[in-house]
């Protein structure tokens, strides 16, 4: 895959080092050139702007689909967890509805957990797991796994993550089993001996 590939076909998978990378890119040209088209005058709600808009986000939506087959999911799949908070929109109007008549308290409560509910189960599919879950580890019915990191920065994609994490369970382990290194026994201090002046007429303390 290359870079062309990376943003304007949706075939193929895409590892989660690849789809973050491509999401910060995307990111970062998209308020380059918003950024000069404030500097130019233009305006923000013109047919131009509108239309970047508009292209980053498709670009955007091959790249979150690629990610999702990636983890053996299509992109109606993520199209469909994308599409739930719509429905917890409705759930919150329907709240502010009843709430608005004064009256079935306890509805307009069920609606609003609802609706929250609904948010969080997408954001769940649609973020964390296309950002930190692992894909299928063989070829699945999208195709084999993501090699874009492994041709186009000639990195392989799939032991970075792993990597990390098994370096940090060796530093925790290590801590763990470390011997403990034994602590000094305490000095105890006796009085000399009855009948004998201590230094300069004090009561001395010797070691024993």
């Amino acid at each position: 895959m290359n870079i062309v590939a990376l943003f304007l076909s949706p075939h193929g998978r895409l590892g989660r080092l690849g789809y973050l990378l491509g999401v910060v890119s995307l990111t970062v040209i998209q308020g380059i050139t918003l950024g000069m088209t404030h500097a130019l005058g233009v305006n923000t709600k013109s047919l131009l702007v509108i239309s970047f808009s508009l292209a980053f986000g498709v670009l955007g939506w091959i790249l979150a689909i690629k990610r999702a087959h990636d983890l053996g999911n299509s992109g109606w799949w993520l199209a469909g967890w994308v599409l739930v908070p719509l429905f917890g929109g409705f759930a919150l109007m329907a709240a502010s509805g009843v709430l608005a008549a004064g009256s079935q308290n306890v509805t307009a409560l069920l609606l609003t957990l609802a609706s929250l509910a609904l948010f969080l189960v997408s954001l769940w599919h649609s973020l964390v797991k296309m950002l930190f879950f692992k894909g299928n580890g063989g070829p699945n019915a999208f195709g084999p796994p993501g090699d874009f990191m492994r041709k186009f920065l000639d990195v392989d994609e799939a032991p970075i993550f792993e990597a990390v994490a098994t370096s940090v369970a060796r530093q925790s382990s290590a801590a763990a089993s470390a011997p403990r290194t034994a602590a000094r026994p305490a000095r105890t201090l006796t009085p000399h001996a009855a009948g004998k002046p201590a230094g300069f007429g004090r009561r001395n303390l010797n070691p024993a």
